[in-house]
């Protein structure tokens, strides 16, 4: 968390960076430059949570996070936007209720840590 006078406890500034780093990998093992819609992923100038700047997949944000307070991730929905590769075992760490990659070219097996989302 954060307050008025301190600022972000290292703590929060920690996860933001393994979020972020996820969803880079999430980009790069996707194929994410060939990407049908960018969404505005890997825009240093925004906090992941707003990376989709208010462009909609079918109606629904290509990221969503919990509240404007915590800024995690709780959802990705990328159905339909060409991706191509394999899914990273590294988003079983983000506390995930929705994934969403309906109707993409990806391969490989589901990694075995997602199970537990």
């Amino acid at each position: 968390g954060a307050d008025i006078i301190t600022g972000p406890t290292i703590e929060s500034v920690e996860w933001r960076v393994r979020q972020r780093y996820i969803l880079v990998v999430l980009y790069y093992s996707t194929n994410g430059e060939q990407w049908k819609n960018q969404y505005g992923y890997l825009d240093a100038t925004k906090h992941e949570c707003d990376w989709d700047a208010g462009m909609r997949n079918n109606g629904w944000k290509s990221i969503d996070c919990v509240s404007p307070e915590k800024r995690e991730v709780v959802l990705i929905n990328l159905w339909q936007n060409d991706l191509r590769g394999t899914i990273p075992e590294e988003l079983a760490s983000l506390d995930l209720a929705t994934i969403d990659f309906l109707t993409n070219h990806l391969e490989g097996t589901i990694p075995k840590e997602i199970y537990t989302l």
